[in-house]
């Protein structure tokens, strides 16, 4: 804006506020003008709008009464205008204000409006007292979202992380776990089964185990076993166990020089041998994937793992039980039922003499049988047990 001189000067924000209130302050005035009567010269006090007061100022209460401002002498003005003597009070402010509060109840934001302003006139004038906004909106709103309860946003990200626990994803991640339970624990089991230790404890510390009727000792037993363990968790050929020759200088072998396993059986373990290796990369392959699944559970959900493990659990005891069951009261029959399933017939038959008989007799498959058996299912009970499902801590009801 420019001064008198006509020089710019540059408006603050405070003047800007206060050219807001005095045009505000001039809508007023000229409604007031429109509804008053002419004015009266009364002499050199009066100015050319015909309003009283000796510096010409006006100020206009919201209660809808009009009030002059004093002169130097200190002189009511406002006594001197016709409008102010009024018997009737015609035309005043005053009596059109009490019509209006008479004709009944007012708002909060309608109290103290001055009859004369319309209700276009008046919300420009509330307008201008309207709180401050910002560039994100009002402040009260933000203020509000700020302190919003916690409540209401944990609520929201409780039910997203619901809505994701029963995704797909989630899905597949329960019934990859559930299912890989049995097998990797079995896995597990076989593999305590398939090494010298085991077939150590059959032949030396077992009680009952049958001797070898053609000679063998439980020294020899450890011996050969030791090989049979080794050619099935190696990567060698089928000539680790083809090479095998008797001693010669052994008196308790009359076959000194000779293979210690007939082509048969090698036959026989390298089939044994390829169903072992893909078993148990199976097994490994379900055991990357269920612990991937269960971090990715575990970070979705709170009890999704737990729960897929306790399903896994149940699967196992089920399982392990009923071929226990039927193992148990007809061994033979389950016995030549499982290999025929993964071998071909006549593949897995050999004499009494032969080394694989001589070394693994029925008692030695019986008793890993059991091993097997018993050691899932004392995991799976383990993992029953310790997933099992609770409710939390808020829900439990004292007794």
């Amino acid at each position: 804006m420019s001064d008198a001189n006509g020089v710019q000067k540059s408006t603050s924000p405070e003047d800007a506020m206060t050219t807001s209130t005095t045009d505000t302050d001039d809508l007023v005035t000229r409604r007031l003008n429109s509804h008053s009567e002419p004015a009266v010269d009364e002499g050199p006090g009066s100015d050319d709008t015909g309003m009283s007061g000796g510096d010409g100022s006006t100020s206009i209460d919201f209660d809808g009464t009009e009030s002059a401002g004093a002169d130097s002498t200190g002189a009511d003005p406002a006594s001197t205008d016709p409008a102010s003597t009024d018997p009737a009070g015609a035309g005043s402010p005053s009596a059109e204000s009490t019509d209006t509060d008479s004709a009944g109840p007012t708002t909060a934001r309608d109290a103290g409006k001055p009859s004369v302003l319309s209700d276009e006139e008046w919300a420009a004038v509330m307008a201008d007292d309207a709180p401050a906004t910002t560039e994100d909106g009002p402040a009260e709103t933000q203020t509000a979202d700020t302190d919003a309860p916690r409540s209401v946003d944990l609520h929201v990200r409780e039910r997203n992380g619901s809505r994701e626990a029963h995704g797909f994803l989630a899905g597949l991640a329960r019934v990859w776990i559930t299912i890989s339970v049995p097998l990797v624990v079995i896995a597990l089991a076989m593999r305590v089964v398939i090494t010298p230790v085991f077939s150590w404890f059959e032949y030396k510390i077992r009680p009952g185990f049958p001797a070898d009727a053609f000679g063998f000792t439980g020294d020899d037993r450890v011996h050969w076993a030791s090989y049979v363990s080794g050619y099935l968790m190696n990567f060698d050929g089928s000539r680790f166990l083809s090479n095998l020759v008797y001693p010669g200088n052994d008196d308790k072998v009359l076959q000194a020089g000779k293979p210690v396993f007939k082509p048969g059986e090698v036959a026989h373990m390298h089939d044994v041998k390829t169903v072992i290796v893909i078993y148990f990369l199976v097994a490994t392959i379900l055991l990357i994937g269920s612990i991937i699944f269960g971090i990715y559970l575990a970070r979705r959900t709170r009890r999704g793992l737990s729960m897929s493990l306790f399903s896994g659990s149940i699967v196992t005891l089920v399982f392990v039980i009923a071929v226990g069951v039927f193992a148990a009261l007809r061994w033979n029959t389950f016995f030549s039922d499982f290999h025929s399933v993964f071998f071909k017939n006549g593949t897995w038959t050999f004499y009494d003499n032969d080394t694989l008989i001589r070394l693994y007799p029925d008692t030695f498959w019986t008793d890993a049988g059991i091993f097997i058996g018993g050691a899932t299912v004392i995991v799976a009970i383990l993992l029953l047990i310790f997933n099992w499902p609770r409710k939390p801590r808020g829900q439990r009801t004292a007794v």
